[in-house]
């Protein structure tokens, strides 16, 4: 016996397609490749698909108990209207329909006369306030308003609006309709709608500027609220908006700093907000433009323990859209400890920059010093003398530290040996941010790296930072590059820094430095 179903039988049963079936078969076990209306379906998948279209099928066995109801009274009627004809007698439908419609008449009826009534009471109203009802529909010949942006309307070309019961409308070639989703936005950041109504004509006092309404917003909301975590922010280019408006959107706090900057700001230049927070702007980046250079300033909003100093770097004006990008992202960056890293001049994006903190003690000596900075130091001079050897104290959002600068220690013995060993020509602190630099006198460039972890540790830290500062655009042209250290190398560094030179061709050499009899030991 053959115990199985047509696939259109189911389809029919079950009230739904052939496709739904098939494809709920294969995910309870079945293979059914291809399939047509007359495709056999084994007996066993009944059940399975009894509770799964248990509903479809029954919805169908009710439509249909109910077309057949239906078709039998519709039966039923009929057979009384022709019995109805033939005695002569009107049918119900029709019956139904002169009753509907004489209902229809009576209501039109009862509207005319309610509104009669209206039309006499209001007739009276009118009579009795005609001078109040004067005043309030008559217009001055000639005057200026202030309109709320919540009752504008915006169209295509232009925006309308309600003004002592007459609508007025004004070409406004800029507006678009969608504007009106974004209302509630330009009521936050712009002020009211000038405009000048003369009888039933109206136009606007001052021109809006919705292009660069609309971009400013967008930046206001891309500030706040991108979720790429590498890069929060970016440079916006501030420059091409009018200032003024620029202020409506990101208004800059009062305080002296900020004043004293913002009056400072070149002319050919925007600021630019920055966010550190993402939901505030929480500093700014200001430009000063001094003789042939520019002054990029990040000066914070609030002044207090965390916020106690300006940064300043200085660009040539080709570099300073380089030069603000690279602030713009590391401040809204996750990098902890971000002020403090550029005190101690180990952030490697500014590489190439020279760059100052001025901290906040008093305003006018701040202001003096902002005035006063060099400008390009490594032009007027090759490095720096001599590296801080006092104690540093900084401060986090938890507490205040101190540390010992062993490495700005090591770094002044280091150059005070090398110039009294009479094999350098010359030796340079930080030029570039290299730690130590020597010119042999046949013109050889060495370069020495310190680092003041374990022997290992330095040359892991110190290997990519040395080959970058010796190799990257070629910058130092080194020779020799040598990582220093306060311990003793081991055997299996030593081995390592072979295997370097020899394998990779590298020039890289570890040199101990003992500060315990200032001494630089022999390259391993």
């Amino acid at each position: 016996m053959d115990e199985s179903i047509r696939l259109i039988v189911l389809a029919r049963k079950y009230n739904v397609g052939l496709k739904t079936i098939v494809d709920f078969l294969n995910e309870s076990g079945a293979e059914i490749t291809s399939y047509t209306l007359s495709t056999k379906i084994p007996a066993k998948y009944e059940d399975l698909l009894d509770k799964e279209f248990y509903r479809d099928a029954r919805r169908k066995e009710t439509a249909n108990l109910v077309k057949k109801k239906l078709d039998k009274q519709i039966e039923v009627i009929k057979e009384a209207n022709e019995r109805s004809a033939q005695k002569g007698i009107e049918s119900l439908p029709d019956r139904i329909k002169k009753a509907a419609e004489r209902e229809k008449s009576a209501r039109r009826e009862r509207k005319l006369e309610r509104r009669r009534a209206n039309r006499k009471k209001n007739q009276s109203k009118s009579r009795n306030n005609d001078s109040d009802q004067k005043e309030k529909t008559s217009l001055p010949a000639s005057s200026d308003y202030l309109l709320s942006w919540k009752d504008v309307d915006f169209m295509e070309g232009g925006i309308a609006f309600i003004f002592g019961g007459l609508r007025y409308e004004i070409s406004v070639p800029q507006a678009r309709r969608a504007y009106n989703e974004i209302k509630k936005s330009f009521a936050e950041r712009l002020p009211p709608v000038h405009v000048h109504i003369s009888g039933e004509k109206a136009s606007l006092r001052r021109k809006i500027q919705f292009d660069n309404i609309v971009q400013l917003l967008s930046i206001r909301e891309r500030l706040f609220h991108t979720t790429d975590d590498d890069i929060r922010s970016w440079n916006p280019d501030l420059g091409k908006f009018p200032p003024d408006l620029v202020k409506l959107f990101f208004p800059i706090p009062k305080t002296q700093y900020l004043d004293y900057l913002q009056s400072r700001q070149s002319l050919s230049q925007a600021y630019i907000p920055v966010t550190e927070c993402q939901d505030t702007i929480d500093g700014f980046l200001f430009t000063i433009e001094k003789s042939d250079v520019y002054l990029v300033i990040w000066e914070s909003v609030k002044i207090d323990a965390t916020h106690r100093a300006s940064y300043v770097f200085s660009a040539y004006e080709q570099e300073l859209p380089v030069l603000r990008q690279l602030l713009s992202d590391y401040i809204a960056s996750k990098t902890p400890n971000k002020r403090l890293s550029l005190r101690q001049k180990i952030v490697q994006e500014f590489i190439g920059f020279d760059y100052w903190f001025v901290d906040h003690d008093d305003f006018n000596t701040w202001k003096e010093k902002i005035e006063s900075l060099p400008v390009f130091q490594k032009h007027k001079q090759k490095g720096v003398l001599k590296k801080n050897e006092s104690d540093v104290s900084y401060s986090t959002y938890e507490q205040e530290h101190t540390y010992e600068p062993v490495h700005n220690k090591i770094q002044n013995r280091m150059k005070e040996w090398l110039d009294n060993s009479g094999d350098y020509r010359e030796v340079i602190l930080e030029d570039n941010n290299i730690d130590v630099k020597a010119i042999t006198f046949s013109g050889e460039v060495h370069l020495f790296e310190v680092k003041t972890s374990s022997p290992k540790m330095c040359v892991r830290e110190a290997l990519g930072q040395i080959l970058e500062y010796a190799h990257f655009k070629s910058s130092a042209h080194a020779q020799k590059l040598i990582i220093v250290g306060p311990q003793a190398p081991t055997t299996d560094v030593v081995e390592y820094m072979d295997l370097l030179r020899k394998l990779y061709h590298i020039p890289v050499w570890y040199r101990r430095y003992d500060t315990l009899h200032n001494l630089l030991e022999n390259e391993v």
